[in-house]
């Protein structure tokens, strides 16, 4: 059990490090693009070299923030697997995870909503309802529309992350019955998935199956610099595809490697988003970082540490609030510092430094008021439901 929990504890970590990519990449971009809009003449030579520098370079590891969404596609497998044993039953488990991924989804959309109806983002000027936010907080987890996202915009992936948990989830109450029947289960499916993100929630749930042989884990886990080192220029240099420039002489894979082998978009099953080719090349980093998590413990240290730990758990709410903070109060301080003191600098930073604290502080109360309660009340409503159906079969 205490080992079960460390792992928690250092998937949390990694995974909040995840969130902070995402959230400083889409800074990043969108700061660039609100730059040349609004005042392209005045941009420093230091700003345009640093962002040339962060783009096509493996420096790109700072903002990429579709390197880190694959990763939390891969620790969705990684932790889901076990995490569905605590539910005596299929319904129980799926309703569970329903109501954990989509109470805060929907109050995200319903804040959005809000933003837009009261003109406090510059996003979005085409049409909206009220009905836009049941369509969005709440079908966006079984749709198969990848588009219609812009009361918030970063909850595509979540389609991906309920379509993948339910495979999983029926991986794991076929393996309770049959473990190989189970792990054929699985296998199929991450044939049938590969061309597709959650193919890498199938490799995640492979990583998990693999780390707890203990005796491949503690061979993995023996003390080799050359190896820790090795491991992360390959994670490096994979999750710069195509961006580094060697990579323009090297091989990257056709379309034709990565198309799905059944073309699962005709049936319009939800979160069946097909990625691109160079989005494998970084998908396979994504799993050599989990395999370096997995198998150092210097670095299952670090993922473990207070403040890590703090950002891994307001992780999911900071990926919910924090493009509603950017498209609303952020890029209008940029203008009027701009527009004040005719400071590239300035603007930047004053903008960067309200953007982190009011990222950081709005995602604290959304985790304590809505995911915190979210994880509860699914947890709760859960253990209800077994109790029900096992009842009923009695």
């Amino acid at each position: 059990m205490k080992k079960s929990v460390s792992r928690m504890l250092y998937f949390d970590g990694l995974r909040g490090l995840m969130a902070l990519i995402v959230a400083y990449g889409h800074f990043f971009g969108q700061t660039k693009l609100f730059m040349l809009d609004n005042y392209k003449e005045s941009i420093p030579s230091t700003i345009t070299k640093f962002y040339t520098l962060t783009e096509t370079t493996p420096f790109i590891f700072s903002i990429n923030g579709n390197f880190a969404t694959t990763v939390f596609f891969i620790l969705s497998g990684c932790v889901l697997l076990n995490a569905f044993k605590a539910n005596e039953t299929f319904i129980g488990a799926l309703i569970r995870r329903f109501l954990r991924l989509g109470i805060p989804v929907f109050l995200s959309c319903l804040v959005g909503y809000l933003m837009l109806r009261y003109g406090l983002r510059d996003d979005y000027a085409g049409v909206y309802s009220l009905n836009d936010v049941i369509k969005q907080g709440i079908l966006t987890l079984y749709t198969s529309d990848f588009y219609t996202r812009f009361l918030n915009p970063v909850i595509w992936s979540m389609s991906t992350e309920f379509i993948g948990s339910v495979i999983l989830l029926i991986v794991t109450r076929i393996g309770i019955k049959n473990n190989s029947h189970g792990l054929l289960f699985l296998f199929i499916m991450t044939l049938l998935t590969y061309g597709y993100y959650v193919f890498f929630i199938m490799i995640g749930a492979w990583i998990s199956l693999i780390f707890s042989n203990e005796k491949f884990n503690d061979k993995l886990n023996k003390k080799n610099s050359l190896f820790t080192f090795f491991l992360i220029i390959i994670i490096i240099f994979l999750q710069s595809c195509p961006s580094f420039h060697p990579w323009d002489k090297l091989f990257i894979p056709e379309e034709y490697f990565v198309k799905p082998l059944i073309n699962l978009g005709n049936f319009s099953i939800p979160g069946m988003y097909a990625f691109h080719n160079y989005e494998l090349v970084r998908g396979f980093g994504g799993i050599f970082l989990l395999i370096l998590v997995m198998s150092r413990i210097k670095v299952r240290e670090f993922l473990s540490k207070g403040l890590v730990q703090f950002f891994g758990k307001i992780s999911f709410s900071l990926y919910l609030i924090h493009w509603l903070i950017l498209s609303s109060i952020t890029m209008p301080v940029n203008r009027f510092v701009f527009n004040y003191t005719h400071n590239v600098y300035i603007a930047i930073s004053s903008s960067f430094m309200l953007y982190i604290g009011a990222t950081i502080i709005l995602s604290m109360l959304y985790y304590k008021i809505v995911e915190k309660n979210a994880i509860n009340f699914s947890r709760e409503a859960g253990v209800k439901i077994d109790k029900f159906i096992l009842n009923m079969k009695i």
